[in-house]
């Protein structure tokens, strides 16, 4: 089971109609507006509205915040975060 919010669930019924290649157009629009993600650039893949992330940061912090703004896209149904952190064990 998902820890989604219901909200977020009916979200994306809403978009399910949503093109992967736009999702991804979004996410990478979204990543690029924070200046670490500039610097340090994330490969954002789509397939069914499941968006994949994947590069380097500089913290677990920003590995989050990557996957929270892809969350928020428009059509997103989940989010794969693949992004490492150097020296991260986790």
């Amino acid at each position: 089971m998902s820890d989604r919010s219901e909200a977020e669930r009916n979200r994306d019924t809403a978009h399910e109609r949503i093109p992967d290649e736009a999702i991804a157009k979004g996410v990478r629009s979204a990543l690029l507006i924070k200046i670490q993600f500039q610097m340090h650039p994330i490969e954002v893949t789509v397939k069914d509205g499941v968006v994949t992330l994947r590069g380097k940061a500089e913290s677990a912090t920003q590995r989050q915040e990557a996957g929270q703004l892809a969350v928020m896209a428009a059509g997103v149904r989940d989010v794969v975060n693949l992004i490492d952190v150097p020296g991260d064990l986790a």
